[in-house]
């Protein structure tokens, strides 16, 4: 599904003077892409965190955080971060990676292949990928329908990127 147009976002909830009851300063955040979620997924960095249970692709400069906006998906919770001064998509982030997002869509097992893990072993993975094959989990979308622009949100590509 689409991503939502714009997102709203509270600043200073994490901050330890946060008092929850005075008014929050609210950002309206418009993602921007300067490329598509494949190009992004192909020449970006990736991770897996285990503890976490998150996948996590971010370009390869000039990365410096953001703020995270949920794609849409009944399936699956999916977020782009945007930096906070451009709206500019700089990363992509998949929460319950391994324990839901790989049984409907075995390929991104190839993700992990190339990814940088923290709290797993490749193996691991691999033995993961045998079994979920083994339970019938061995078919769902490609690599390129996962990534499709209408499963992130309409990307607006740059010829500047």
């Amino acid at each position: 599904m689409a991503l939502k147009s714009s997102a709203l976002v509270a600043s200073g909830v994490d901050d330890d003077k946060f008092d929850p009851l005075s008014p929050l300063e609210v950002y309206v955040v418009h993602p921007v892409w300067t490329t598509t979620p494949a190009d992004l997924a192909r020449i970006g960095q990736l991770s897996y965190d285990r503890s976490a249970d998150m996948f996590f692709v971010k370009r390869s400069v000039d990365y410096r955080g953001g703020v995270a906006v949920e794609a849409r998906d009944e399936r699956f919770a999916r977020y782009v971060i945007a930096d906070m001064e451009t709206d500019v998509v700089v990363a992509m982030m998949i929460e319950g990676f391994l324990t839901k997002v790989v049984k409907e869509v075995p390929a991104l097992f190839d993700e992990l292949e190339r990814a940088k893990l923290r709290g797993i072993t490749i193996d691991e993975i691999r033995e993961l990928r045998r079994q979920l094959t083994a339970e019938g989990h061995g078919v769902g979308p490609t690599l390129a329908e996962f990534y499709s622009p209408e499963s992130w949100s309409e990307p607006v590509v740059s010829g500047d990127a």
